[in-house]
């Protein structure tokens, strides 16, 4: 940790890139949710509302087979007194077997009659618990649907926030990284400044030591034309004295000669 130096520009991009995949991610998985328990909330629906139509279609079938032989035999009853009124029969006293036949007829024809709002009675009542099927069914899937959209945006909300936590992060590493970048840039510039001012303080001591270096130079070249002067002299002045040292010498030798010579 104490050599970690913060998120650096590709961090911070790929951190943001991946944010913005987990959200998309998210967002269409709960879309995908939300379309598949739709789709099986409509395939409940249709299959109840399959077995609610073939329950009703059966009831009606069985409620309409009673009256199926009664409507025969009320117009096998009607069709023989057409029969007979087209026939110009005699319509004097009837037989015993004839009004019994008529009795039977005539009672047939009540009961289908007391038997038809029977029937009627007993559709409305198989085609309302449809209804009710019907408006239950509506009515739960209304809260289905209301509790995905809840769950929906509840999951819209959690990823809302996620995001803000991480756009928050993100902002916040930004902004460390520009202090960071500032201090640097204000570090930089400083040490700058010193260089500069090092390098304007070396160029002044460079110039001061070139110009003593050039004084001491023609200096030495003064002293050296002097040595060299001296030394001429000093080589005359020996040369000089030895010479005339050996004309000391053969004028003493001389003398001497001269001396013995008249000694003698």
């Amino acid at each position: 940790m104490a050599g970690w130096s913060g998120f650096t520009d590709e961090d911070l991009r790929k951190m943001k890139v991946n944010s913005e995949k987990d959200e998309r991610v998210s967002r269409n998985s709960a879309q995908r949710q939300a379309q598949a328990q739709a789709a099986a909330r409509r395939q409940r629906q249709a299959q109840q509302r399959g077995l609610a139509s073939s329950a009703s279609r059966r009831q009606n079938s069985r409620d309409s087979e009673p009256t199926q032989p009664l409507d025969r035999s009320m117009q096998l009853g009607g069709a023989t007194n057409i029969a007979n009124e087209v026939s110009g029969g005699p319509r004097g006293p009837q037989t015993q077997s004839q009004k019994k036949d008529q009795v039977k007829q005539n009672g047939d024809v009540q009961n289908c009659a007391s038997d038809e709002p029977k029937a009627t009675e007993e559709t409305k009542e198989n085609q309302s618990p449809e209804k009710e099927v019907k408006e239950l069914d509506e009515n739960e899937a209304l809260n289905v649907e209301l509790e995905n959209v809840q769950k929906f945006q509840q999951q819209q909300k959690v990823i809302e926030e996620a995001n803000k936590q991480k756009r928050a992060l993100l902002a916040k590493a930004i902004e460390d990284r520009r202090k960071r970048a500032k201090a640097e840039a204000d570090k930089l510039l400083r040490v700058q400044q010193e260089l500069n001012h090092l390098d304007s303080l070396l160029t002044a001591d460079v110039g001061i030591i070139r110009d003593k270096i050039e004084v001491a130079s023609l200096e030495y070249m003064d002293a050296q034309k002097r040595y060299e002067r001296a030394e001429k002299e000093f080589i005359a002045a020996k040369m000089d004295l030895y010479e005339k040292g050996e004309a000391k010498e053969s004028l003493t030798e001389h003398l001497y000669t001269i001396i013995h010579q008249n000694e003698v």
